[in-house]
């Protein structure tokens, strides 16, 4: 919840003044693209020259590096078994669905 009121806060620090060519908006924007290493170069060139000057978006820039890699590093997961037909049975409004932590009914599986 602490990091939380960190982005909130950040984000009312952030500001609409240009900075190295950028305003706080668009480094927000480009942000996903930047972590895909997905920009153009010079989009590329005024997105990083902006995280270095900004006292709010170099360090958002920073932990979502950050998390982005701890991610990565986690090991994949298989999904629990029937993990669908469980989500369907639990959101569904239909009487009678219930959840199965085995095999559905051969009545249920097409």
């Amino acid at each position: 919840m602490r990091d939380y009121f960190l982005v909130i806060k950040g984000r009312q620090a952030m500001n609409n003044e240009a900075k190295n060519g950028m305003e706080c908006n668009e480094f927000e924007a480009l942000l996903a693209d930047a972590l895909d290493d997905a920009l153009a170069a010079d989009a590329r060139t005024a997105f990083d020259e902006h995280g270095k000057s900004c006292e709010v978006c170099g360090p958002l820039f920073a932990e979502t590096w950050e998390g982005m890699v701890r991610v990565q590093g986690l090991a994949e997961l298989e999904p629990p078994k029937n993990l669908v037909y469980n989500i369907l049975a639990a959101t569904s409004r239909k009487a009678g669905i219930t959840t199965y932590l085995m095999d559905p009914p051969r009545s249920c599986v097409s």
